[in-house]
């Protein structure tokens, strides 16, 4: 049954009635107020439903739904705006893929050009050819999915993503690469490239995998939202999100570059911001309830996120304390920096060590994500809070983690220090001591833990717990072996590591 609506602004005037009936489509209905003269195209057009009493936006209409399924009849009206000038999705994706793959590579190719200042001949390192040609393959794959995997919910974007997003990706792109294919670049060890960037492509084909997945969970023409399930997915929301920032945080391990880094932060923080949207979007869609499937349970993105913070900047807290304690700034008898003249070196001593806390701040950042799966799986198996249960998270935490932790951080460190070859013998000589010292320092810490902290802030408690530990142990490893250079490694929670390699 034919009936009119009314098309209004959002201060309420009337820009059009249409003759509409219940069983056309929104999509249809933006055609016939483009057709009518008095909207723009259908593209830039957003119709809401009149805010409820109280609120202040209504619901934003669905294109491939019918009027009638709003419920609107005679004398109903529809809220317009103009979305501004438009572009397709895979326009924008295309231009902000293509830019990196150019403007990245130039800095390799051109050093003579780029770098005018440098009046030798640039001989590139193998780490530097890698990591050309890593970049090269992520922004060949990203353009290759954009016309033949990804299915967008939306046929355009308003045009002003282009240039924004070309400008994040382009710029970046430029700042990486000036410092990376530098000539004064310093290559890193070449096991720590090799299976950073190893580890990087398992990531980048995961994140591909994921991306199909997701591609294939609708029919065509389908924009419905579904719960994706399979592969990673199984365990976290955004799945294609997680093998992304990994690849990138493998990426500037591999290339040992702070702008490579800042990169990826800059990207993980965007893509947190849409995981946890999305995640709470769709526990909210699939809540069980009037035959709706419900969501399982998964992990979202804002707990990870601040763990793996939290563990990094304690975890680098940590060792400069106990590098800056260990050595001391100056003797007695020497004279204090000129003014003017202060340094990271004066305040931190000659002595120490800006590459062993970058790599624990590395090991600290993807154990702190460890930690957080770790303390919502104990919460899930005993929630409770009683003494026994207590008994059994602290009881799960030393016999497990910990072990796993002394492990990982020894290898962790002898690896990025090319001396992996080192490591039986330093489990035979330390694994053991340590870990008795752990549990001496980490079963009240871990008590305390458990009984009395929200689990929200568990991780953040026992990283702190860790600046402390590891001050002690370096202090005590400094006097049993000398000196203090090589003395300092503790994992955030659960793990301390005498490190006298």
């Amino acid at each position: 049954m034919a009936f009119t609506l009314s098309v209004q602004t959002g201060s309420g005037r009337d820009i059009a009635k249409l003759e509409v009936s219940g069983d056309e489509t929104v999509r249809e209905v933006k055609k016939k107020l483009y057709a009518s003269k008095k909207g723009p195209d259908p593209n830039r057009c957003r119709f809401t439903l009149l805010p409820p009493a109280g609120e202040k936006r209504g619901k934003v209409l669905d294109d491939d739904k019918t009027i009638g399924e709003y419920g609107l009849a005679q004398g109903s009206a529809v809220l317009f705006k103009d979305l501004g000038p438009q572009i397709g999705y895979s326009t924008v994706f295309f231009w902000e893929y293509f830019g990196p793959l150019v403007v990245y590579p130039l800095f390799f190719l051109f050093p003579r050009v780029l770098y005018p200042w440098h009046k030798e001949p640039v001989e590139h390192s193998l780490v530097q050819l890698a990591a050309v040609a890593y970049w090269s393959f992520h922004y060949t794959k990203r353009i290759v999915e954009t016309f033949t995997v990804h299915r967008f919910g939306h046929a355009t974007m308003p045009i002003f993503n282009l240039f924004k997003n070309c400008a994040y990706y382009w710029g970046f792109a430029a700042f990486v690469s000036y410092f990376v294919n530098h000539p004064m670049y310093t290559s890193p060890p070449d096991k720590q490239w090799q299976a950073a960037l190893a580890l990087a492509m398992v990531c980048q084909l995961s994140n591909l995998y994921c991306h199909i997945i997701l591609s294939n969970l609708r029919a065509p023409g389908d924009k419905g939202y579904m719960i994706p399930r399979g592969f990673l997915f199984n365990y976290i929301t955004c799945a294609n999100y997680s093998a992304e920032i990994w690849g990138w945080a493998l990426f500037s391990v591999a290339t040992q570059c702070l702008p490579a880094g800042l990169f990826m932060l800059a990207g993980a923080g965007q893509m947190a911001v849409w995981a946890q949207a999305k995640h709470a979007r769709l526990k909210k869609l699939f809540d069980g309830k009037e035959g709706r499937a419900k969501y399982p349970r998964r992990y979202g993105w804002k707990g990870p996120v601040n763990s793996a913070l939290q563990g990094m900047i304690l975890a680098a807290v940590g060792d400069v304390l106990a590098q800056y304690l260990t050595q001391g700034t100056t003797q007695p008898d020497e004279q204090p920096a000129a003014a003017g003249a202060a340094s990271s070196a004066a305040f931190l001593g000659e002595r120490y060590d800006p590459v062993r806390t970058l790599r624990l701040a590395g090991f600290g950042t993807w154990w702190g994500v460890m930690q957080w799966y770790w303390y919502n799986l104990l919460d899930h198996v005993q929630p409770s809070k009683s003494a026994v249960a207590i008994a059994k998270k602290v009881a799960a935490n030393q016999l497990c983690l910990a072990p796993i932790g002394c492990f990982s951080v020894f290898a962790w460190m002898l690896w990025f220090a090319g001396r992996i070859n080192e490591l039986p013998a330093k489990l035979e000589r330390d694994f053991l001591p340590t870990l008795v010292s752990c549990w001496a320092f980490w079963v009240p810490v871990a008590s305390l833990n458990f009984r009395l902290v929200p689990l929200a802030s568990q991780v953040g408690f026992m990283n702190s717990a860790g600046v402390l530990w590891n001050c002690y142990l370096s202090l005590a490893a400094a006097d049993a072996a000398g000196d203090g250079l090589e003395c300092a490694c503790a994992v955030p929670h659960a793990t301390p590591v005498a490190a006298r390699a």
